[in-house]
């Protein structure tokens, strides 16, 4: 399994056109795109300008042949007048040897994964009404990836499984970064997603994982515990929440 996260700042304004373009253009290519089995366009449902293009492959080779056939490229032309124009600052050394902030357009982002069949599901059956994405993004200390994907195997996916409105689970590890984890749910529901969230079972499966979790997460889980003081850092367990848009599954092999 490989999974595709490209993320984008999008017009608030335009998102159901965007959403409409994506239904009638990006997921019938990727049902022509061999290996995909699921595509998804959700909305950060705090941040509205903030849209991510989830898809899901059989392998690495095939997601990797789609990008180099130049379709990928295309549909973000295609998709490019939906969003925002937001800029980021870059610092140079100009030709003179001054230092200089330029305004550089941000592009979309690809973030890639690889997961495997044991640590989750392909995605949301097809015909299934599951509306909203969850990404837990997680940093592992070194040496602790094999017993993170255990725990994970042998606790959270048992409890996920058993969780109502749950549609889809699946661990992955980042394709660049061998200690970045992300673990990716799809429910029915935002309600479903929150309900898990406040009954105390996250909490409890994100005890269950802590002690594979990076050396400034521990130290953040300490200064709660003994301090009570809350630290946000780069290093921090993310939770995420999208309202997804419009999806579609094509299925295991050769997309139909």
């Amino acid at each position: 399994m490989y999974l595709r996260l490209v993320q984008a700042s999008v017009d608030p304004a335009r998102t159901g056109e965007f959403s409409a373009a994506y239904a009638q253009k990006v997921l019938p290519a990727l049902a022509q795109a061999t290996g995909c089995l699921y595509a998804a366009l959700a909305v950060n449902a705090r941040k509205r300008d903030r849209a991510v293009s989830l898809s899901l492959w059989n392998s690495r080779a095939e997601a990797e042949a789609y990008d180099k056939s130049g379709v990928f490229h295309e549909l973000i032309e295609l998709s490019r007048p939906f969003f925002s124009e937001s800029t980021a600052w870059q610092l140079r050394l100009s030709e003179d040897l001054r230092l200089v902030y330029d305004a550089v357009k941000e592009e979309p982002v690809v973030q890639t994964y690889l997961g495997d069949d044991e640590y989750g599901t392909a995605g949301p059956a097809a015909g299934a009404s599951c509306g909203f994405l969850r990404v837990v993004s997680m940093l592992v200390r070194p040496g602790k990836a094999e017993e993170l994907t255990r725990l994970y195997r042998e606790r959270v996916l048992v409890e996920l499984r058993r969780e109502p409105g749950c549609c889809s689970i699946q661990l992955a590890q980042s394709a660049s970064d061998p200690l970045e984890f992300i673990s990716l749910t799809i429910w029915e529901s935002a309600a479903a997603a929150e309900r898990y969230e406040t009954s105390g079972r996250f909490g409890a499966l994100r005890r269950v994982l802590q002690p594979t979790l990076s050396a400034l997460y521990q130290w953040k889980v300490m200064r709660e515990r003994d301090l009570g003081l809350t630290t946000t850092t780069s290093e921090d367990m993310s939770v995420d929440g999208y309202v997804i848009l419009t999806s579609r599954a094509f299925g295991r092999g050769q997309a139909t």
